[in-house]
C-alpha cells in the first residue's frame, strides 16, 4: 500500500501551457484577489503576512537554520497562532525528532505565552483553557519516519474529512 501511494503523482496533462492561457488564469485570479492582502491563513506575524500573504494552499515552506536556534519553537508558535485564529480548522504536526508530548508542551508554551513550567505549576489556572484547546483539530505525530508514512496519515485524515489546512514536518533531515 505504501509503495502504491508513494507512486501517486499529480499530473498537469490536459492543461494548456501557452502564454495566452496562463495569462488569462493569472488575470482571472487577480480579479478575484483584488484588494486582498491576505490570500491564505494568517501566519500570526503581520510582517510575514505582508511578505507572503499568509499560508496558501499548495505552498511549501522550508525553515532552515543551524541546530538549536529555534526552528521547532517557531513552528510551535505558528501552530499556536493557527489554532487561535482558526479554531475550527484542522492542522497536523509531524515530528521526527521530538515526542508528541514535547511538541504539545512547546505549542502550549506559545499558545498561552507562558513558560511550560509555569503552566505546569499553575495548572488550575490553565486547566479550562487546556480543556478547550484539546478539542481543537490538531494532530501531532511522532511515529512517522517516511514520506509514505506521512502520506498515509494524511490520506486517513482526508477520509475522516479532517485534511489539515497546514502541515508542519519538523526535521526533514531525519526522514527516511
Amino acid at each position: 500500500v505504501v509503495s502504491s501511494l508513494v507512486k501517486i503523482q499529480t499530473s498537469a496533462d490536459g492543461r494548456k501551457n501557452d502564454l495566452q492561457s496562463i495569462s488569462e488564469k493569472v488575470l482571472n485570479r487577480w480579479k478575484e484577489e483584488k484588494g486582498k492582502t491576505l490570500l491564505g491563513l494568517s501566519t500570526g506575524i503581520t510582517e510575514l503576512d505582508k511578505r507572503c500573504h499568509g499560508f496558501r494552499e499548495g505552498h511549501y515552506w522550508v525553515i532552515g537554520a543551524y541546530t538549536n536556534v529555534g526552528k521547532t519553537t517557531f513552528a510551535a508558535y505558528l501552530t499556536a497562532q493557527l489554532l487561535k485564529n482558526y479554531p475550527t480548522s484542522s492542522f497536523a504536526f509531524f515530528s521526527v525528532e521530538m515526542s508528541d508530548e514535547q511538541i504539545f508542551e512547546k505549542i502550549l508554551n506559545q499558545y498561552f505565552e507562558a513558560d511550560v513550567f509555569s503552566i505546569r505549576d499553575q495548572i488550575d489556572q490553565y486547566r479550562g483553557r487546556i480543556d478547550d484547546l484539546k478539542h481543537q483539530k490538531l494532530f501531532i505525530y511522532d511515529n512517522k519516519r517516511t514520506v509514505g508514512d506521512i502520506r498515509i496519515s494524511l490520506v486517513d485524515l482526508r477520509a475522516q474529512n479532517m485534511l489539515p489546512k497546514v502541515i508542519f514536518v519538523d526535521f526533514l533531515q531525519n526522514i527516511y
